[in-house]
């Protein structure tokens, strides 16, 4: 998890509200979902490790 991702999560839970994912958005329309690649420490669903270093197309 990011230092920012980490700050979003401590300012959400301050306010009740839970961040669900952290989405970086690239150019040609590619992103990544920390979520979805085990990044995030709240992420309780299953993970695909394989694409953590890839940019997924939207």
């Amino acid at each position: 998890m990011t230092a920012i991702t980490h700050r979003l999560v401590q300012a959400g839970e301050i306010i009740g509200i839970r961040l669900l994912d952290h989405l970086i958005l690239g150019s040609d329309n590619d992103y990544i979902s920390f979520k979805a690649s085990c990044l995030m420490d709240t992420a309780t669903e299953t993970c695909n490790t394989d694409n953590i270093e890839q940019m997924q197309p939207l």
